[in-house]
């Protein structure tokens, strides 16, 4: 949903908008924590029933034909696990033999370089694999800047997760600290000659902006991390504690919230919030709708919403400058996502998981 027709008060263009003629019309105006009117400029239902993103096949949507080796995933993505039934999208996990040895076969969709956003609020309602008592699993969908493209390295490489538009110490490989980033520095930094860069003297990256990743503990709540990846990065990866609010903080009921533990190791800084669900919305008994609201740069927040209501927010006076580490102030992402960057939508099997169901 954008807030403004453009951020120059331009028409929106193409006319008309992407909005799934199935969107009820009560949903297509929204009102934040703050009063703020946003407005529908796309939307998908998912509830034609048989529609499939092979390449080519949709004009948002493409499912992906790859093996994400980034996070060690056990599980090959193809595109046939990726199909409307039912009134929704499925992405199906099997194990089944398939490309490259792999036991298992999911699905993933994404937008990448079909359908970006900067700003605004941006939600999804989802119904979560397996029982609600497996762990294991690793749904998610989350957003990435669209100058690199999930599960192809090379466009990532020097981008993901910067969000810097400096020229000093945090743009340089490791940021000169072997112990604190193993990073190769910011490919597209604001120091690039010209003739080197596609926006001479503005630093550009590929920052994560995470709807939801989602996780059940062993004998614990099914919760759901939602997070905001960035470098370069804070001394100890901590985000000033004054800049964040959790809304309803908590750990032992659906519905409340903690702060993450993990806050980043030599790849990435992560500000994140644990928000703890029912085990219900899984195996399509219940749908949760997730979102987030923000407003892009060096004045920016991030707002995360559980059921149109309030999880927690960052603001950007969390990533400021840094004395320790020698960074300056890093961005609330600037960059074009579905806003400033691209959806993905995928299933897989964590790692680190044994035996999954």
């Amino acid at each position: 949903m954008a807030q403004k027709l453009s951020s120059l008060g331009q028409p929106l263009v193409p006319n008309p908008l992407p909005i799934d003629p199935d969107t009820p019309a009560d949903v297509r105006r929204w009102n934040s924590r703050n009063n703020e009117t946003y407005t529908l400029v796309f939307s998908d239902e998912f509830n034609k029933d048989g529609r499939t993103f092979e390449p080519g096949k949709d004009k948002i949507w493409e499912a992906q034909d790859l093996h994400y080796w980034q996070t060690k995933d056990y599980e090959y993505y193809s595109p046939p696990q990726a199909a409307t039934r039912d009134g929704s999208l499925v992405l199906t996990l099997e194990k089944k033999p398939t490309k490259d040895g792999f036991e298992y076969v999911s699905g993933m969709i994404n937008s990448w370089n079909k359908f970006c956003f900067q700003g605004g609020y941006i939600e999804t309602r989802v119904s979560f694999p397996g029982d609600g008592k497996v762990s294991g699993y690793w749904p998610a969908v989350w957003t990435l800047g669209n100058l690199g493209r999930a599960g192809f390295g090379a466009t990532t490489d020097g981008l993901w997760p910067y969000t810097y538009n400096s020229c000093d110490q945090g743009v340089l490989p490791n940021q000169v600290n072997r112990d604190l980033s193993s990073l190769p520095g910011q490919r597209l930094s604001a120091c690039v000659c010209n003739g080197n860069h596609p926006s001479p003297g503005i630093g550009r990256g590929a920052p994560e902006i995470d709807i939801i990743e989602g996780s059940v503990d062993v004998g614990g709540l099914p919760n759901v991390s939602m997070s905001y990846q960035m470098a370069p990065f804070d001394e100890g990866y901590r985000i000033k504690e004054s800049a964040y609010r959790i809304f309803n903080y908590g750990t032992e009921k659906p519905g409340e919230t903690r702060m993450n533990l993990y806050i980043g190791d030599k790849s990435q800084q992560c500000a994140s919030a644990i928000h703890f669900l029912d085990s219900e919305v899984s195996g399509g008994r219940k749908f949760q709708t997730f979102g987030f609201e923000y407003t892009p740069g060096e004045n920016g927040f991030i707002r995360w919403y559980s059921n149109g209501q309030p999880v927690w927010e960052i603001n950007s006076s969390a990533i400021g400058p840094n004395e320790f580490s020698k960074v300056s102030q890093r961005l609330i992402s600037e960059e074009p996502m579905v806003s400033s960057a691209y959806i993905y939508i995928y299933l897989f099997i964590a790692s680190l998981s044994t035996n999954p169901e």
